[in-house]
């Protein structure tokens, strides 16, 4: 029951475009530039920082972003309730 209660609140977060507060380095996350989001990972942590890379992109594109910060929010997901409720 905890897992599912956990499924849902992140699935809220995702769909409100909750800032993610304290990603983990390899968490799938989206990263606003220039007005649009797009698809990137945490691949480094330091101090209140995440670095981010940008999918697709080498690491000359990383950047490091303040943690939390409204640029940075977790990947879309594509589960939907029914999937999360399904045990």
């Amino acid at each position: 029951m905890e897992q599912l209660f956990n499924k849902l609140l992140d699935g809220a977060a995702t769909e409100r475009g909750a800032p993610l507060a304290d990603p983990a380095v390899g968490t799938a996350a989206q990263l606003e530039y220039g007005g649009d989001w797009y698809g990137a990972k945490v691949v480094g942590r330091r101090g209140g920082k995440a670095r981010v890379r940008y999918d697709g992109w080498g690491e000359s594109h990383d950047e490091w972003v303040d943690v939390p910060s409204k640029r940075l929010r977790p990947a879309s997901s594509d589960e939907t309730l029914g999937e999360a409720l399904q045990v």
